[in-house]
């Protein structure tokens, strides 16, 4: 037994409950193409070498959100770092990282946990998984973050960047690679639909 899959449809089935309002797209799939969304964001970008939460700022065309980015452990401007993107609907996007960094082994790295727009609460995730448009802007949006953030640790002679992240985060992990390309290694898990 694939414990994995049980849990994806044991969601599925759990959000079926909530009925029209958790059903994705369920606004329309009109939608600009994935690829070229994160070209046309505005990001306002400022990145700061001490632990806590940094909100930025985003918009594209008629959408205005707000990223986040957390620095769970912050061990220098060369250590290597690893950014990880929550999964879908994680609205305590810094949860599963925190859990790994509790070790003592990991001081020696940078952790970063990033969040998609309109993950505060159920209530915004609902809404921006809503239209294929502003899902699209969602993923977008942590893609250039992840993009950003990446470009500020390669100035500071960061050692090594890997990007990885779970469900959503990894199809977020995919299309960094996919778009950019730039960072050193690339992790994503369970990245497939169901």
């Amino acid at each position: 037994m694939n414990i994995h899959r049980v849990l994806d449809n044991l969601s599925v089935k759990i959000g079926s409950l909530y009925g029209e309002k958790m059903k994705f797209f369920r606004e329309g799939i009109e939608a600009d193409p994935l690829t070229a969304i994160p070209g046309g964001i505005e990001l306002e970008f400022s990145p700061i070498e001490k632990a806590g939460e940094y909100n930025c700022p985003v918009r594209y065309r008629e959408i205005d959100g707000v990223a986040r980015y957390f620095i769970i452990n912050w061990a220098g401007k060369k250590s290597p770092c690893v950014l990880f993107h929550h999964g879908s609907g994680e609205n305590n996007y810094t949860k599963r990282i925190r859990k790994i960094f509790q070790r003592k082994n990991h001081y020696r790295i940078n952790a970063i946990a990033v969040s998609i727009p309109f993950n505060r609460n159920l209530k915004e995730y609902l809404y921006g998984i809503g239209s294929l448009q502003r899902f699209s802007f969602l993923i977008a949006s942590s893609t250039r973050l992840t993009e950003s953030l990446g470009a500020w640790l390669k100035s500071l002679g960061s050692e090594k960047i890997v990007v990885s992240g779970i469900s959503l985060g990894g199809w977020i992990t995919n299309l960094h690679y996919s778009l950019y390309g730039s960072l050193d290694e690339y992790r994503p898990i369970f990245a497939g639909a169901a």
